[in-house]
């Protein structure tokens, strides 16, 4: 798999004006979308990126788990490739205030009581 930063030179390159004739047949969406299903990142790479852009990464690439609440944030947790990101959003003003980038499994602690799993139990 390419990594994201190849992947953006990749576009970049096909989008520029000085190779308008490789992508001559090609539109600018059908590069998108090829190129958005050859997606991987390590977490050095999403670390890397401005809130903004990680945040559009989330969007895009991420898949809710779960959700918890603490006194002041509903803290919402992504997977993306082989990590996890939680999203702290202020309960009263229900915006982001911090992430938290983590690739172990120990933080995901917190959640587990909120997993049922009587139906894996049941006869």
């Amino acid at each position: 798999m390419l990594t994201y930063a190849f992947k953006k030179g990749i576009k970049s390159f096909l989008l520029s004006k000085k190779r308008g004739s490789i992508i001559r047949n090609y539109e600018k969406s059908e590069i998108n979308f090829v190129l958005s299903n050859i997606f991987y990142m390590k977490v050095s790479e999403f670390k890397l990126l401005n809130e903004n852009e990680q945040f559009d990464i989330i969007e895009q690439h991420g898949v809710f788990l779960a959700e918890r609440e603490s006194s002041f944030y509903n803290i919402r947790l992504y997977q993306v490739q082989s990590f996890y990101v939680e999203l702290y959003c202020h309960t009263h003003f229900n915006v982001i205030v911090r992430s938290k980038i983590f690739s172990g499994t120990h933080s995901l602690t917190p959640y587990l009581n909120a997993i049922d799993i009587e139906a894996l139990l049941a006869d």
